[in-house]
């Protein structure tokens, strides 16, 4: 004869708080969990069989009402490391101990003693705690035995094996019962078992789960308020661009140094433009003055143009560098016979940096650079600037 009996069990989740939503555009939509069931089988001579193992794994769906890069970062975090998946409940083996029956009409009646090993295969990236709690079995509804199942704990991504004992009879079955009769003659018993917690097994089960979801909020608010600070702090931030002489060659170098000293010079002047920023800075154009003291000796345009972000844009502009302005200067005098006239530039140019091809950001960059035109070696020299 053949006695065989289903066990399935149910498990929920206490839903996600949505006391986070507002703060990082996520709306938590819902949280759904499905039951978890196994169908096994029996017999008398201590085989056993497997039927059917059923399992409906808990699904977490997140919209974002706003999505951004760094949203979207999380989003693959929340949905791999910290998805709460439902544990897999199995049986790893069950043996009768004992088993007594009698299918006669008039008191059909059994007893029997099982020994079960129950599987907790835990894929969580987190350990999973489960208290102590009962399995109850029925009957046609009728309770006719209790299996405990002690406290423990599934580490993560690992299987918790239990071992578990429960004692069946048939004493809170009707005597005369139809149905019973008529099972045990098929030589088939089909029993149901529920997994059942206490009251304070339930109201800590859904603390502890209150207050993990609690810190992995809190740890979000710190890990995002960081991430965004971070990025304020770096690509967002906008620096003033440099702008410097950089050198300086001569086509033409006409330098008299009698006793009314003069110079004119063909000069090419290179010019560069360093931006600094995540974004590219787009400027107007400009003039840029030579001076001798206070007296101007020269000046030149710089056309407008757009130095790419995290770039130095490099410009190369013709001018003439004449005395015109220095007759009677006997300063001029002085510095020609030493070999080194002293020069400064001062120029300003005034734009706009612009980030994530949104955001614009007046910027106006000064320059004040003072050199040496050395007339030994024809050279420029001695190039500082503020």
């Amino acid at each position: 004869m053949l006695v065989a009996f289903t066990i399935s069990s149910n498990m929920f989740f206490v839903p996600l708080p949505k006391l986070f939503s507002s703060l990082f555009d996520f709306l938590i939509t819902s949280i759904f969990t499905h039951g978890l069931g196994a169908v096994i089988g029996i017999s008398v001579r201590d085989e056993l069989w497997v039927a059917r193992d059923i399992l409906d794994i808990t699904g977490i769906a997140v919209v974002s009402l706003n999505p951004k890069p760094i949203e979207a970062i999380i989003l693959i975090f929340v949905l791999t490391f910290m998805r709460a998946r439902t544990p897999k409940l199995r049986f790893g083996s069950v043996s009768v101990q004992s088993l007594t029956t009698n299918s006669s009409a008039s008191s059909p009646s059994f007893t029997m003693k099982l020994n079960t090993q129950i599987t907790v295969k835990n894929t969580n990236f987190g350990k999973f705690k489960f208290g102590d709690s009962t399995a109850t079995i029925f009957y046609k509804g009728i309770p006719i035995g209790e299996a405990a199942i002690g406290k423990g704990k599934a580490k993560a991504r690992s299987t918790k094996k239990v071992d578990v004992s429960v004692s069946l009879s048939s004493k809170k079955v009707t005597s005369g019962n139809l149905n019973l009769a008529s099972d045990l003659k098929s030589g088939k018993l089909r029993l149901t078992s529920h997994e059942t917690a206490t009251t304070e097994q339930s109201r800590e089960l859904r603390r502890q789960k209150q207050k993990k979801w609690l810190l992995y909020g809190i740890a979000f608010v710190i890990f995002q308020t960081g991430i965004i600070a971070l990025f304020s702090l770096t690509v967002m931030k906008v620096r003033n661009p440099k702008f410097r002489v950089r050198s300086a060659t001569f086509d033409t170098f006409d330098v008299v140094q009698t006793t009314n000293p003069s110079f004119n010079l063909k000069t090419n002047v290179a010019l560069g433009i360093k931006n600094t920023n995540f974004g590219p800075y787009k400027y107007d154009n400009s003039t840029m003055y030579f001076y001798y003291g206070e007296a101007e000796v020269g000046s030149v345009v710089i056309p407008k143009s757009k130095a790419q972000f995290r770039r130095t844009k490099k410009i190369t502009v013709a001018l003439d560098l004449a005395s015109t302005n220095l007759v009677g200067n006997t300063q001029l005098a002085s510095d020609m016979n030493s070999g080194i006239v002293p020069l400064s530039s001062r120029s300003k140019l005034s734009g706009k940096v612009e980030l994530m091809l949104i955001f614009k950001k007046k910027k106006s960059v000064g320059m004040d650079c003072t050199m040496e035109v050395n007339i030994l070696t024809k050279e420029l020299q001695n190039v500082k600037c503020k």
